[in-house]
């Protein structure tokens, strides 16, 4: 076989700047592995800059999707050296494994049968759900369990691309090569200000919530689920958010039979479990309270800011254990203290002797509104959300007292509710029921 003549390295050049990459190398009768030694010899000499050799080995899709066939055929066991030296080639070779995925049917959340297109005709949207279903949730052949978006990229031709190439943040991160996609092509994939959107946290990979990013992860995390869980919640005030969270998260009522409700299992249903047990960002594992404090602090929303007039109590969302130790006292109080400004009009205001009369009228003399419920203090506690509290409170002198919790707030706060030397206070004696129906009697 004869040596091939040099190239012309001048003539060359001129002709990639002007021509497309294959017209290139069927031209001068190249190689892809020859065209681009030629190329750094031509930067080696200086006749081309880093950026104009990074643009010179642009390969044209359908090129790179011929290569990427030959390779899945088992005819070539790699792409020409230099391929995904170019920022572009590698988004386009996502992109032609992306389009391999065909036509599905899923059901919608109202029970009807939707058809979603192929990925190639897709809209953004359709193309979302294509990644959701088929790429993050990639079942490896021979398997019954998701593999994820990492081995679904290896097994369609990619793994060179995740481990080699220069322009991936992180290597072998299918997250990295989605957004590499996803910036280049502008699909607008990861784009949050648009109503739907794939969540970054959404492609689990080792060590995510573990990584310096993982704090902003987390919290991202939190405000996807609220937004696609909670439809009202994305353009709520304040106000309203904290509402939602009560109802919606706090609240949460588990669709399935014999599963636990509450705001941890809102948590692990919407696809956050690993980052419950996972995030050293979390002041506590596996504690949905943890996780909402971590949301409130990353993005400044005050939730449970007890200086503003409408806030979460941190006591309203249960969690085991959440009353032992100093920080149990703490919450025992700020709970007592939170129903008194909820449920009675004028207590957050009033002196030390209006709140005196006010705990006389409205706790004291609480009148149930269901006749098969006693009246008094204590079911007013447990009406307004407090029997919990009183039942696992370590900090009361006896269990479900409503005397030892209201005198712990009040030497908590220092408030002398129950100082005689007052002429007005709060008598032990008046937190009985009997105390009640004599004077409802009278």
């Amino acid at each position: 076989m004869s040596k091939k003549p040099p190239v012309n390295l001048v003539d060359l050049i001129a002709s990639a700047r002007e021509e497309s990459y294959d017209s290139v190398l069927t031209g001068y009768e190249l190689s892809g592995d020859r065209y681009y030694r030629q190329l750094c010899k031509a930067k080696s000499e200086g006749m081309i800059n880093d950026d104009e050799f990074e643009a010179l080995l642009k390969i044209e899709k359908e090129k790179l999707n011929g290569l990427l066939s030959e390779i899945n055929r088992g005819e070539r066991g790699r792409l020409p050296h230099g391929t995904i030296l170019n920022k572009h080639n590698n988004a386009v070779l996502v992109e032609i494994v992306l389009e391999t995925l065909g036509e599905f049917e899923e059901i919608a959340s109202d029970g009807s049968v939707v058809k979603v297109p192929a990925y190639q005709v897709a809209d953004r949207t359709g193309k979302i759900t294509h990644i959701r279903r088929n790429v993050i949730n990639y079942i490896n052949p021979g398997k019954n369990k998701p593999n994820g978006a990492t081995r679904f990229f290896w097994n369609n031709g990619l793994c060179g691309l995740l481990g080699e190439s220069r322009h991936l943040k992180k290597k072998h991160s299918s997250l990295a090569l989605l957004k590499l996609y996803d910036e280049v092509l502008g699909v607008g994939l990861f784009d949050r200000n648009r109503d739907v959107y794939l969540g970054r946290w959404e492609i689990q990979e080792k060590g995510m919530w573990q990584d310096e990013n993982g704090r902003t992860l987390a919290a991202e995390a939190v405000e996807d689920v609220l937004r696609w869980h909670i439809p009202e919640y994305r353009k709520a005030s304040r106000e309203e958010k904290i509402r939602l969270i009560r109802e919606k998260v706090i609240g949460y009522k588990n669709p399935n039979k014999g599963k636990k409700n509450g705001p941890k299992q809102f948590f692990n249903d919407s696809g956050l479990g690993g980052m419950l047990n996972c995030s050293p960002y979390l002041r506590k594992a596996d504690c949905s309270l943890a996780v909402l404090e971590l949301y409130d602090q990353v993005l400044g929303l005050k939730l449970f800011d007890r200086a503003e007039e409408v806030y979460l109590g941190k006591w309203e969302v249960v969690e085991k254990g959440m009353f032992d130790g100093e920080r149990g006292r703490v919450m025992l109080v700020d709970a007592v203290e939170d129903v008194l400004r909820w449920y009675v009009p004028g207590y957050k205001e009033a002196d030390r002797e209006g709140k005196v009369g006010l705990i006389k009228k409205y706790v004291i003399g609480y009148n149930s509104d269901d006749s098969t419920k006693p009246n008094g203090a204590k079911q007013f506690f447990i009406d307004h959300g407090l029997g919990g509290v009183l039942d696992k409170s370590l900090f009361l002198d006896t269990k479900s007292s409503v005397l030892s919790a209201l005198k712990m707030y009040d030497q908590v706060r220092e408030l002398r509710l129950f100082d005689t030397r007052y002429g007005s206070y709060l008598a032990e004696t008046e937190m009985s029921r009997g105390w009640v129906l004599r004077q409802r009697r009278g």
